[in-house]
C-alpha cells in the first residue's frame, strides 16, 4: 500500500512538471496575442490576452492587445476588464470607484451599482461614491431610494444641495421629466437584460407615458421580482384588467409600497368597494407624501364619491406638494435659508416627515458640500 502511494504521488509530481514543460509559456503566448491581432483574429487575440492574464497580470503586450480590442471593438465586459486591469494596483475605494465609472460609462448600471456599493462598504463617507448612487437611483426614477440614501449619509458629511433637489423633484416626475431618462434606461436594459431595477425603471417611465402595452411587454418575463409583479399588477388594474389582482404579492414590498396600495385602490374602485378604496388612497400617500400624481388621484377618487371636507384638505395637499415640486425643479433653485425653511414648512404639512429630516440635515450642516 505504502508503494503503491509512493508511485501515485510520483506520478502527479511527474504528470504536473510534463504539463508545465508543454504549456506555452508567457512570453510565446504574448507572440501568439500579437500575431492574432495583426490577422484580425480578435476572438483569439482576446482569448490568449486574458489567458496571459491570468498568469502574469502585469503583462504589456497583453495590456495593450486588450487596449486595442476595447478601442475597435467597444463591449461593455472589454472596457470593464481593462479598467480593473489598469486598477489592479490601486486601493480598494479608488478601484471600486475608477471600474464602476467604466461600467457607468457603457451603460451596464447594475454592474457599476454593484462596484460602487463595494467601494462605499470600505468607506462609508466617501461622498463621490454615495453621490454616484444616489444619482443612479435618479435615472431610474426611484425619489424614495434617493431620500433614504441621502438620509444614511453620515452626519459629519454635508449634503449634496443639488442631490437634495433633484431628490425632491423627482416625487413630482411627468411625461416632461421622464423623457430625458428613457433612452439611457433603454441603452442600458440593451446591454445589460438582467437589470431588474433598471427595467423596473423603465417600466414606470412607460408607464407615465401612457404606453402601458409597452410598460407590460418589459415586465411579462419578471415573475421573481416583487417590484415588477405589483408594477405589472398596477398597470393591468388600470387598463380595467380585474383578473391582475391574482398576481399581487401577498404583503407589500420594501421598495414599491405606494404601488401595492394604488393597485388595491384602483381594484376596489373596480369593485365598487367605495371605502376600502380610500383606504387604500390614504395608505399610498402614506408611503409616498410627496407624490403630486397619487395625490391627485386621491383627490379624484374623493370628488368620485364627494368627500367633500377631505377633499379639501386634500386638495391643499395637492398644491403644496406640486409647489415643492415646482421650487425643487427651478433651475434658479437654491437651498438658502429661506428657500429652506418655506420647503420645511410646506413637506410638515403634506406629512413628509423624511423629506423634513433631510432639509433640517442641509440646514444644520456645518460646511458647504463639494
Amino acid at each position: 500500500m505504502t508503494r503503491l502511494f509512493i508511485a501515485s504521488v510520483a506520478a502527479i509530481g511527474i504528470g504536473a512538471a510534463l504539463q508545465a514543460w508543454t504549456r506555452p509559456s508567457v512570453e510565446d503566448l504574448e507572440v501568439e496575442a500579437t500575431i492574432a491581432w495583426n490577422e484580425g483574429d480578435e476572438e483569439t487575440a482576446e482569448h490568449l490576452a486574458r489567458a496571459i492574464l491570468a498568469r502574469d497580470p502585469q503583462s504589456q503586450h497583453a495590456q495593450e492587445v486588450m487596449q486595442q480590442l476595447a478601442f475597435h471593438t467597444p463591449r461593455p465586459a472589454l472596457v470593464i476588464a481593462l479598467e480593473a486591469l489598469r486598477t489592479s494596483e490601486s486601493d480598494a475605494v479608488s478601484r471600486s470607484l475608477r471600474i464602476g465609472d467604466a461600467a457607468m460609462s457603457q451603460n451596464m448600471l447594475r454592474v457599476a451599482e454593484s462596484f460602487w456599493q463595494e467601494g462605499l462598504k470600505s468607506d462609508p463617507s466617501h461622498e463621490g461614491l454615495r453621490a454616484r448612487l444616489i444619482t443612479l437611483a435618479g435615472i431610474r426614477l426611484d425619489p424614495q431610494s434617493m431620500l433614504h440614501q441621502l438620509l444614511e449619509v453620515p452626519k459629519d458629511v454635508a449634503l449634496n444641495e443639488q442631490q437634495v433637489l433633484l431628490c425632491l423633484s423627482g416625487f413630482a416626475i411627468d411625461t416632461h421629466g421622464v423623457l430625458p431618462v428613457e433612452e439611457q434606461l433603454r441603452w442600458s436594459l440593451e446591454a445589460d437584460s438582467a437589470d431588474m431595477k433598471t427595467r423596473v425603471g423603465l417600466a414606470r417611465a412607460l408607464m407615465i407615458l401612457g404606453r402601458h402595452s409597452e410598460c407590460l411587454s418589459l415586465l411579462e418575463d419578471s415573475q421573481e421580482d416583487a417590484a415588477a409583479v405589483t408594477l405589472r399588477a398596477l398597470v393591468r388594474l388600470n387598463r380595467h384588467e380585474l383578473v391582475a389582482d391574482s398576481i399581487l404579492p401577498e404583503h407589500p414590498p420594501a421598495d414599491s409600497a405606494a404601488d401595492f396600495y394604488q393597485a388595491h385602490a384602483v381594484k376596489h374602485s373596480l369593485e365598487g368597494n367605495a371605502e376600502a378604496e380610500l383606504a387604500s388612497w390614504r395608505m399610498a400617500v402614506g408611503q409616498s407624501p410627496l407624490s403630486s400624481p397619487l395625490r391627485a388621484f386621491f383627490c379624484d377618487a374623493l370628488r368620485r364619491q364627494q368627500k367633500e371636507s377631505e377633499l379639501q384638505l386634500e386638495a391643499t395637499r395637492l398644491a403644496q406638494v406640486r409647489r415643492i415640486g415646482e421650487i425643487a425643479s427651478s433651475k434658479d433653485a437654491e437651498l438658502n435659508a429661506a428657500t429652506i425653511a418655506l420647503l420645511t414648512q410646506l413637506c410638515h404639512a403634506v406629512d413628509a416627515d423624511e423629506a423634513v429630516e433631510l432639509l433640517n440635515r442641509v440646514r444644520h450642516s456645518s460646511r458647504q458640500p463639494l
